[in-house]
């Protein structure tokens, strides 16, 4: 991928299998010696932005109403309702691209970032309630997440018949 900014011209790479992106200056590549003046700075993990995106989640497929994890220091978080369909994680939200993006392996165990539909990998949750799903980015070139459900109070309004009041429910 080619990106323009004010600052100048570069190309992304995406390593898929090992979870690494790189932005160089145009016309260099991963491996390339890089004049020291001419390297990119490190990614700070707490400007990293993340989107919310898939059937599974309340915003479905609609790019403009993705919903944003929360930054602190590189742990992004999100909080929310999750239905056992497709969902994945949008680095940026910008109208018509849907990718680059990371989504859960199937089994559950890793992140994957995909840059392309070739790439497109579907975890579900294994029933609908609501999840928080967090990724520790600290270490930018091995993010790690975890998914868990949302923990809730029941409480039941009136009294059970049984043993403890002879039958009676009232």
């Amino acid at each position: 991928i080619n990106l323009h900014s004010p600052e100048g011209v570069y190309d992304v790479y995406f390593d898929e299998a090992n979870l690494k992106v790189w932005v160089m200056k145009a016309g260099y590549a991963p491996g390339d010696e890089v004049p020291e003046d001419e390297q990119p700075e490190p990614v700070d993990p707490s400007t990293i932005e993340l989107y919310m995106l898939g059937s599974g989640c309340s915003t479905g497929w609609k790019l403009n109403d993705m919903t944003k994890f929360e930054n602190n220091n590189g742990i992004l978080t999100w909080t929310g309702y999750l239905k056992p369909e497709e969902f994945r994680f949008p680095l940026q939200k910008v109208a018509g691209t849907w990718w680059p993006c990371y989504m859960i392996s199937p089994d559950g165990q890793s992140l994957v970032l995909g840059h392309d539909d070739g790439d497109k990998v579907v975890y579900t949750v294994d029933y609908p309630a609501t999840y928080t799903i967090t990724i520790n980015a600290t270490d930018v070139e091995n993010p790690t997440f975890t998914i868990e459900p949302v923990e809730t109070a029941l409480s039941l309004v009136g009294t059970l018949a049984g043993d403890n009041n002879g039958w009676n429910n009232t």
